[in-house]
């Protein structure tokens, strides 16, 4: 699947990018599972074959499947520092050395039955080091590898066979990592039929990825919204849990070896509003933030049954003692948690990105508005002021970048370099 290129005339789409016009939001429905779009709707195959090399074994990146000069479509960017980053296109794994505005192609070798309908999750530790694993309509083979790079994409190494556990009618993966040898996958997938139904499976890498060990002691929740180390130890875990299937104050758990075992707590409510998880079906907690083992930021979102909801309300949670004690304050009105990246540079300064953005330099006490936008994203940022965008409107999408923390954006025309 090669990347579109943008159809909307660029003057057009930087109004659209730029507007303060308000645009409603489309939130997901209350209880629908966080999961990926589908990349196709095409009839499903078999999946891609194991590669054949040993495991471990380095081979070079797969020839490019895109021609110089020609333009394409990120469907997520991690960029690593101001010049320097990772992007993914499909199945199409790119990198960047000028700040996003060419990319070369240096994809895992791996045999894929239709690129058209396959997709690549990654994880992208720095510039030299990157994990990823790849699905085939919709579904990973529950014997694929990570592909492991640590010179920056120009060979790869797959690890031994998962042989996961995660099935369902999409099944996908979610990296975690400290550093370059610790790394944590959830393989998640989703059944929809009467109601909706997860299964999931956490795994452990200390080797760089060449090798991964289940965590059954990570089956603690249902709905996975988040997933964080701070080191090589201690992790957080957040999931949607209330809500129809039972009402509970919105829970978290987290684990001081690794992921071996978790410790289920529920968040306490404000203190300004003690009733809160009481007043609305849902009350779930989204975007974990670590800056050490004891200092832990995060969403709570709460809102009614219905699509989109008609009640909502968001508070921003914070705590410096592991989670013994926590910190709230209420997020600008009209913010749905759940459709917000939340981005926490240190303890004081953080952003609220979504169509209207926000920034806080007083660790969420109080909040600036920053923009309002037409276009839903995937960010990452470097610093307080430099981030870049993957930005989704309908079918269309642009690769977009700010220098001054979101308040404004501008389009980068992504091609392939020579």
């Amino acid at each position: 699947m090669k990347g579109r290129t943008l159809s909307i005339p660029v003057v057009i789409l930087t109004v659209v990018l730029t507007s303060l016009a308000c645009l409603p939001t489309t939130p997901s429905a209350p209880g629908e599972p966080t999961k990926p779009a589908r990349t196709s709707t095409a009839t499903p195959s078999e999946p891609a074959p194991i590669p054949s090399a040993e495991a471990g074994e380095p081979q070079p990146a797969a020839p490019p499947h895109f021609s110089p000069g020609e333009r394409i479509s990120l469907d997520s960017i991690k960029m690593v520092t101001t010049e320097a980053g990772w992007g993914l296109s499909g199945p199409y794994v790119l990198v960047t050395e000028d700040g996003g505005e060419s990319w070369q192609e240096l994809t895992p070798p791996q045999t894929l039955a239709s690129p058209e309908s396959a997709r690549a999750y990654a994880a992208f530790l720095d510039e030299e080091t990157a994990w990823v694993i790849f699905a085939q309509d919709d579904q990973i083979p529950y014997d694929a590898s990570v592909w492991s790079s640590a010179d920056g994409g120009q060979t790869w190494r797959p690890s031994a066979p998962l042989l996961h556990e995660a099935y369902g009618d999409l099944v996908w993966a979610e990296f975690a990592a400290h550093g370059s040898g610790s790394g944590w996958l959830m393989m998640r997938g989703v059944y929809a039929g009467a109601g909706t139904h997860y299964a999931m499976q956490l795994l452990r890498s200390t080797d760089g990825g060449l090798t991964w060990t289940s965590l059954p002691g990570a089956d603690v929740g249902v709905d996975y919204t988040s997933m964080v180390f701070a080191d090589a130890d201690n992790g957080w875990l957040a999931w949607q849990s209330t809500g129809a299937y039972g009402a509970a104050p919105p829970a978290y758990a987290l684990t001081g070896n690794g992921g071996a075992t978790w410790e289920v707590r529920a968040l306490p409510a404000p203190a300004d509003a003690p009733s809160l998880f009481e007043d609305y079906e849902y009350s779930e907690p989204y975007r974990l933030n670590v800056l050490s083992v004891q200092s832990i930021r995060l969403l709570v979102g709460v809102f009614g049954y219905g699509f989109p909801p008609t009640e909502f309300a968001g508070y921003l949670y914070g705590s410096e003692d592991g989670g013994a004690s926590w910190q709230t304050s209420p997020l600008p009105a009209g913010v749905f948690a759940p459709d917000y990246d939340l981005v926490f540079f240190d303890a004081d300064n953080a952003l609220l990105l979504g169509r209207q953005s926000y920034r806080t330099s007083d660790g969420g006490a109080s909040w600036q508005h920053l923009s309002t936008v037409y276009w839903d994203a995937q960010y990452s940022f470097v610093d307080p002021l430099h981030g870049w965008a993957a930005g989704h409107m309908g079918d269309e999408s642009a690769l977009v970048r700010t220098t001054d923390g979101g308040a404004h954006w501008e389009i980068v025309t992504a091609v392939i370099g020579p």
